[in-house]
């Protein structure tokens, strides 16, 4: 399987990266700061590529390169440190950059983390599908941020599944 990461030299994406990489498949990571973690141990199984997810061109250009059968976006900042203008660039502006390019792409499988939970989330992976409560205005209104609503926005509107991996 050929997998694309994005904020692959991170906290989870460079455990990611060397999870799939150990286990035979060929990854693509893509970090705004690519030389953060050297994958120099896995050999031609990981290619490190620099970009970053707020650009559009950026993930366009990586992600096509490798035509990926899954999508990671693991690329967002947490915290209170970040300013807000550059936290919603990369946490809102850069998910929508990698969900398009995917579903342009023809990749049917996205996964990505995210701080928020609801109840019945909490610390498991939650496919969403159009079904899915997520895709109710109510459950919307109350979610923690527009990250979410891009998630389902995106979901009704396309034929991908995503998978949210929630953490706390």
């Amino acid at each position: 399987m050929n997998v694309f990461v994005t904020g692959g030299t991170g906290f989870i994406g460079r455990r990611l990266v060397h999870l799939l990489a150990t286990q035979g498949h060929a990854v693509t990571s893509m970090d705004a700061d690519p030389g953060a973690h050297s994958f120099a141990d896995l050999g031609h199984r990981v290619i490190s590529l620099r970009g970053h997810v707020r650009s559009f061109d950026d993930v366009m250009a990586a992600m096509a390169a490798p035509r990926p059968d899954r999508v990671a976006n693991l690329a967002y900042l947490i915290g209170s440190r970040h300013p807000p203008h550059t936290a919603l660039q990369v946490n809102v502006v850069g998910m929508g950059n990698c969900f398009e390019a995917a579903r342009i792409l023809g990749v049917h499988h996205t996964v990505y983390a995210g701080s928020f939970a609801d109840g019945q989330a909490r610390r498991r992976r939650v496919p969403v599908a159009r079904h899915h409560p997520a895709g109710d205005r109510h459950h919307r209104r109350r979610s923690h941020g527009r990250r979410h609503h891009v998630v389902v926005r995106f979901i009704c509107r396309s034929a991908t599944s995503v998978v949210i991996s929630t953490s706390m």
